[in-house]
C-alpha cells in the first residue's frame, strides 16, 4: 500500500512596515550621480525608545540641534543652503509617519536631484548625519552584510516548517503537514514490528519529500545559511534524506519545538547565525594571508585596494568597520586617490574637478559598481561579564575581534581579486 506521506503544504509571506531586503536600495543609492553643487544629506539615526521613556527617542532630538547647526553653517539662499533646507523639511515629516517597530532609520536625500531614499531598518544603527557629494552606504551595506537572509528548519514526525529570516525578523513560512499512516490499531507480535517498520519508513519519505519542497524553495529564495531544529526521530531522517545541496547549507542544530514562534525562532538562532558570519569574516582574511604575495589574486592596504578597485578587479571587498580616511576623486575622469586632494592633476586632467571624498564610501561605490562582493568586518567583541574587582579603566582601548587585528596590520582594508596582474597584462587565473 503506497501513501504519501506530505498530505498539505501552506506557504505564507509575512508583510512588515519595515525595509528588509536592502540589495535593491543598496545599488541604487550606489548609482546615483555624485551631487558636487548642493550635497547629499545622509542621516543614520538609532530609532529606539528611551528606556525610560518609550515615547521618546533620543535620536529626534540629536537629528534636530544636528540639523540646526548644519544650516547655520550655510549661506542662506545658496544651493546647499535651500537643498538642506526642503530635505531636513522633509524628513521631518517622514519621521512621524515612522512604524513603532523601526529600529533604525537611513536616510539619503538631496532635494536638489530630487532624491528621497529613507529606510525603515528592524536593527539599530549608530545616529550620525552626513554630508557629501556621494551618499553614505556603509550603515545599509552593515546592516545587509550582518543580517542577512537565512532559513530555519523546524520538524517532527508529523510537520515541518520553513522560516525564511532577514534582519532576524519572520519572511516567509512554508509549512508542510504529513498523513497519519499507519495508525497504532494494534498491539504485539509481528502487527506491532510491521507498524514499526511502517511508522519508521514514513518518518523517512516524510523527511524525503519534506527535503525536496524545502530545497525548491531555498533555491528560489537564494538562501545560502541554513539552521535545524529537529528531535528524534526527525532529526536522523532529515540528516540522511535531506537532498545533498541542502545539507551544505547547514550551518548549525539547535533545540526548540514546533509550538516556537516566528521571534522565539529568531531569538534561538541569533547566535548561530552572528557566529557564522564572524566565522566569514575570519575566513576571507585568512584567504588574503594565505594568497598574499607578488602576482597572487590579493590587494592589501589602501592604495593597493583603490587601484585594483579602479581596475575592475576586486572580487571581494574587505573593510574594517571603523576603517576611515580621506580620498579625493575626479568623477568626470574616474580617478580616485587616498589622503588630501593633490595640487596638481595626476591624470592630466583639471585639478579644479577634484573633490575631497570619505575614502571609504568612495571605495565601497566602486566596489558595488563592478558587483563585487562587500565583507564589513566588526570590529568588537562581545563584553564577557565581569566582577567588581575586574571593571576595566576608562582609558583602557577597547578591545578589538580578531579578525579586525589582522586586517589593521594590513591598513583596515584588502582584496580578494578576480584575477592578478603582471607588469605586462592582466591574466585571469580565475
Amino acid at each position: 500500500m503506497t501513501v504519501n506521506p506530505l498530505q498539505q503544504v501552506d506557504d505564507n509571506r509575512f508583510d512588515v512596515p519595515l525595509d528588509i531586503n536592502l540589495a535593491r536600495g543598496i545599488n541604487r543609492l550606489a548609482a546615483l550621480e555624485p551631487a558636487l553643487d548642493a550635497p547629499y544629506f545622509t542621516v543614520c539615526l538609532d530609532w529606539r525608545p528611551d528606556g525610560q521613556r518609550p515615547d521618546l527617542r533620543p535620536a529626534r532630538r540629536v537629528f534636530d540641534d544636528q540639523t540646526q547647526e548644519l544650516l547655520e553653517s550655510l549661506e542662506a539662499h545658496t544651493p546647499p543652503f535651500e537643498s538642506l533646507s526642503a530635505d531636513v523639511e522633509r524628513i521631518n515629516d517622514w519621521l512621524e509617519t515612522v512604524d513603532d517597530t523601526t529600529q533604525g532609520i537611513v536616510i539619503v536625500a538631496c532635494s536638489a536631484r530630487n532624491v528621497f531614499e529613507p529606510f525603515a531598518l528592524a536593527i539599530p544603527v549608530e545616529t550620525e548625519l552626513t554630508t557629501g557629494p556621494l551618499p553614505s552606504l556603509r550603515p545599509l551595506i552593515e546592516v545587509a552584510d550582518d543580517y542577512g537572509l537565512y532559513a530555519v528548519i523546524l520538524a517532527d514526525q508529523q510537520e515541518a516548517r520553513l522560516e525564511l529570516f532577514q534582519q532576524g525578523i519572520a519572511r516567509r513560512q512554508s509549512t508542510m503537514i504529513g498523513s497519519d499512516w499507519p495508525r497504532h490499531q494494534q498491539q504485539g507480535g509481528w502487527s506491532q514490528r510491521r507498524y514499526q517498520n511502517a511508522a519508521e519508513q514514513r518518518v523517512m519519505n516524510f523527511a524525503k519529500e519534506v527535503g525536496e519542497e524545502i530545497r525548491a524553495r531555498l533555491d528560489a529564495a537564494g538562501v545560502n545559511h541554513v539552521v535545524v531544529a529537529a528531535g528524534e526521530p526527525m532529526a536522523s531522517a532529515l540528516d540522511s534524506e535531506l537532498p545533498q545541496t541542502v545539507r551544505d547549507r547547514i550551518v548549525g542544530h539547535i533545540s526548540l519545538g514546533m509550538e516556537a514562534t516566528p521571534s522565539q525562532v529568531a531569538s534561538a538562532t541569533a547566535d548561530v547565525i552572528e557566529q557564522v558570519e564572524r566565522q566569514q569574516e575570519q575566513d576571507a582574511i585568512q584567504m588574503v594571508q594565505d594568497h598574499r604575495g607578488p602576482g597572487q589574486r590579493t590587494a592589501v592596504g589602501v592604495d593597493d585596494v583603490l587601484a585594483a578597485l579602479q581596475s575592475g578587479q576586486v572580487m571581494t571587498l574587505i573593510m574594517n568597520d571603523d576603517f576611515k580616511g580621506d580620498g579625493w576623486a575626479d568623477f568626470n575622469l574616474h580617478v580616485f586617490g587616498a589622503g588630501s586632494p593633490p595640487r596638481r592633476h595626476p591624470a592630466g586632467g583639471n585639478v579644479g574637478d577634484i573633490v575631497q571624498v570619505p575614502l571609504a564610501e568612495a571605495m565601497l561605490r566602486l566596489a558595488l559598481s563592478q558587483a563585487a562582493d562587500i565583507e564589513i568586518v566588526q570590529s568588537d567583541v562581545p563584553a564577557d561579564p565581569v566582577t567588581p574587582d575586574d571593571v576595566p579603566d576608562a582609558t583602557d582601548p577597547m578591545p578589538r575581534a580578531e579578525a579586525a587585528l589582522a586586517l589593521d596590520e594590513m591598513g583596515g582594508v584588502a582584496a580578494l581579486l578576480r584575477f592578478a596582474v603582471s607588469d605586462d597584462e592582466a591574466t585571469p587565473t580565475a
